[in-house]
């Protein structure tokens, strides 16, 4: 015979559990958890090289291989110049770090610091590395906003951006506040509980516009480092022209090199990938080396086509010299190059405030033409010119080349004469 009375308290212990378990899983819990995984990260740059800055910042990451020691977070948190960088776990003292990779394409580094400073209670980050992720999505930015540390806001996941001018790859546009200490935090699914993007960006005075790098961008790199194989987006030696608003044509506008590509191409897909933007494209192309076959539009008619890529510079590989306030770098930019037939040369990237640089009026960007009349090609050479002259006491007259659009001319040309006082060598070379 059925008891009526059993099945109800039966019932009502399910309904209890279950409400348990729901009551369990909330969005504070996931911020109380993310305080494992999160970091403080501290940075002091002393010289800066080309896109950064002099000065001490302070930003966040998160704990994603705890038996390697590596840390996810923001490029511009860390910088690629030489700099002092330290780690702050939960409760812990600041540890020492230093940078494993710095992306050239993406705001995005790895990270590490020692796997014995790692406190037992840390936890690695747990990422979501769809590629897609639901507007609507409700979502926390976790991280130090403004110095208010380990703290979180929450929000939703207003849109999916790949085409912006001022950030490049694949973003998630998110009304959750994103300020100073908050970039290279994780931004966190509140339903799951799982990282889906990291803290990047804020539009200015714009309300509610904020962004964060899908994270399934950084799973490709750290899933290739720890394989040993170079994730760095390799290069097809190719110029696009700029995708605007909702533009999604991957069209060629120029050639640097090579007969695979033609100005007009729009790239469809590579190998069985299709690719519609220059952020697919890099994606898809990590990892990648030798020939690539791609599927392109051409004339109206698709085709096939198999190009060489090659590896590009790690911003991580550095030789500057720095000599009275004035930081010298080789200038390798493809379009700068043009600008001076097509060869590499030596360029101002950074001029100290007040500094007897700063005081001759020299200016970053400017192009070093000559050296007491002989031509500079290299940094190397300027190295050995500056060091020489140092060593004796001598003045040297730089020949030097400024961009400064006339009416009837685009360069302007200067003189500028002094005695390199103890200048500084920097030379780096990190290979993940």
């Amino acid at each position: 015979m059925f008891d009526v009375s059993k099945f109800f308290r039966l019932f009502f212990v399910l309904l209890l559990v279950g409400a348990q378990d729901a009551l369990a899983i909330t969005g504070p819990e996931y911020f109380e958890s993310a305080k494992k995984y999160t970091v403080k990260v501290r940075n002091r740059v002393g010289v800066p090289l080309y896109g950064d800055e002099k000065g001490v910042f302070e930003g966040a990451g998160f704990l994603v291989d705890k038996s390697r020691g590596w840390i996810v977070t923001n490029a511009h948190v860390v910088g690629r110049s030489p700099s002092d960088l330290f780690v702050g776990f939960w409760k812990s003292q600041y540890v020492n770090a230093k940078k494993l990779y710095v992306d050239p394409f993406l705001d995005l580094a790895v990270i590490e610091v020692k796997p014995a400073d790692i406190p037992v209670q840390s936890q690695e980050a747990v990422m979501d590395c769809r590629q897609k992720v639901p507007i609507g999505q409700p979502i926390g930015a976790f991280g130090h906003p403004l110095g208010s540390y380990f703290s979180g806001t929450t929000g939703v996941v207003s849109g999916e951006i790949s085409n912006m001018r001022a950030i490049r790859g694949a973003y998630l546009q998110i009304d959750a506040a994103i300020n100073p200490g908050n970039s290279g935090g994780p931004l966190i699914d509140m339903e799951k509980g799982q990282v889906i993007g990291i803290n990047t960006a804020s539009r200015g005075a714009a309300q509610n516009t904020n962004f964060a790098l899908k994270v399934s961008q950084a799973c490709k790199i750290v899933d290739l480092l720890r394989q040993g194989i170079d994730p760095l987006p390799p290069s097809l030696n190719v110029a696009f022209v700029d995708q605007q608003e909702e533009s999604r044509h991957l069209l060629v506008a120029k050639v640097y090199k090579g007969k695979a590509f033609q100005p007009g191409d729009e790239i469809l897909a590579v190998g069985n990938e299709s690719v519609e933007t220059v952020a697919d494209l890099v994606h898809v192309l990590r990892g990648q080396s030798g020939k690539v076959r791609f599927a392109v539009l051409r004339g109206g008619k698709k085709s096939k086509v198999i190009a060489p890529v090659e590896r590009t510079q790690s911003p991580l590989d550095i030789k500057a010299i720095y000599a009275n306030g004035v930081v010298f770098e080789e200038e390798n930019r493809r379009d700068f190059k043009l600008l001076n037939s097509g060869k590499t040369f030596v360029a101002v990237t950074h001029v100290d405030s007040g500094s007897i640089g700063d005081l001759l009026k020299v200016s970053e960007g400017d192009i070093v033409e000559a050296v007491d009349g002989e031509s500079m090609g290299s940094v190397d050479k300027l190295r050995d010119i500056l060091f020489k002259a140092n060593a004796s006491g001598q003045s040297i007259r730089f020949q030097i080349k400024r961009l400064e659009p006339e009416q009837d001319r685009v360069f302007t040309y200067h003189f500028i004469d002094f005695v390199p006082a103890k200048p500084l060598w920097i030379r780096e070379k990190v290979n993940p």
